[in-house]
């Protein structure tokens, strides 16, 4: 039982840096209808960012986050200038392979940058929790609570202010949005740079938990898109619940099957749900 609750906590470790990666696709895709698959790559900027500058210019971890931040700003708004902006009117395959190109100089730009080996950052919060015999760091605690107020600050954002309102029309209709009035291209760039944000955050926080490297974006865009399916990418809690399922099935599939064998678990349990129920966990839920 005591190894059990270990996993489950693991799991939801792991499924809060999902929550913030899913999320910020779910306003990337659903309110702008872009299929970025560079928004893994933001994931490991913000990783390898804050680790670099932690572990190699001495940056308290704090610091080196909110640094990390900044520079996937001014990568996603450079990423949007370059590759998504000219293309708004394009069709789906061209912007697919906008980003995938994205993703690729991602990639290469980081690994010229911090190498391409895994590094770890020391550990920027020491000691550990103890629930009975469970047991859980204090860096780990730090990033579930840091993720949930992300997500009800990023909910209260959609759901009770005038730029959420005008994601959420943006998202149900981009012409009708445009006849009454919003400015549909400022909108955009703040979803987009929102949705950016939030993926890069979800590096920097994880940063302190594992060892980071430029092939680490893959995976996470991956598990996102699948989330995305599952949850039907109509609902901010529908994905944060999603994300967290997917982490534990993960965990335990790592723990008590393989850990080679974990993403074919979790890709198995997607499949077989979406087998039984093929529009979604959330299909009649409004658009965020």
């Amino acid at each position: 039982m005591v190894e059990v609750l270990q996993q489950l906590m693991n799991g939801l470790v792991l499924g809060s840096s999902y929550a913030l990666v899913a999320l910020g696709l779910l306003l990337v895709f659903g309110v702008l209808d872009i299929p970025n698959f560079a928004h893994g790559e933001l994931f490991m900027v913000g990783a390898l960012s804050t680790a670099g500058l932690a572990s190699m210019h001495d940056f308290p971890f704090v610091l080196a986050a909110l640094t990390s931040v900044l520079i996937i700003l001014v990568v996603a708004f450079l990423i949007d200038r370059v590759a998504f902006r000219p293309l708004k009117d394009a069709p789906h395959t061209a912007v697919l392979i906008a980003s995938l190109a994205a993703s690729q100089l991602l990639i290469q730009g980081a690994s010229l940058v911090w190498g391409t080996k895994p590094f770890a950052m020391a550990n920027p919060l020491p000691g550990v929790l103890s629930l009975g015999d469970v047991r859980v760091s204090y860096v780990r605690l730090l990033l579930i609570g840091v993720v949930l107020l992300g997500v009800v600050a990023v909910a209260w954002l959609v759901k009770s202010t005038s730029f959420g309102r005008q994601m959420r029309a943006l998202a149900q209709n981009g012409d009708a949005a445009l006849l009454v009035g919003i400015n549909v291209p400022r909108v955009r760039v703040g979803a987009f740079l929102l949705g950016c944000v939030l993926a890069g955050a979800a590096g920097a926080l994880l940063a302190g938990t594992q060892v980071v490297s430029p092939s680490i974006g893959f995976q996470p865009t991956l598990i996102a898109f699948f989330i995305l399916i599952v949850a039907g990418a109509g609902s901010i809690w529908g994905v944060v619940a999603g994300a967290f399922v997917v982490g534990i099935i993960e965990t335990f599939a790592a723990a008590y099957i393989g850990s080679h064998l974990r993403l074919t678990v979790v890709f198995a349990a997607v499949f077989v749900f979406l087998m039984v129920r093929p529009e979604g966990a959330l299909a009649k839920g409004k658009v965020l």
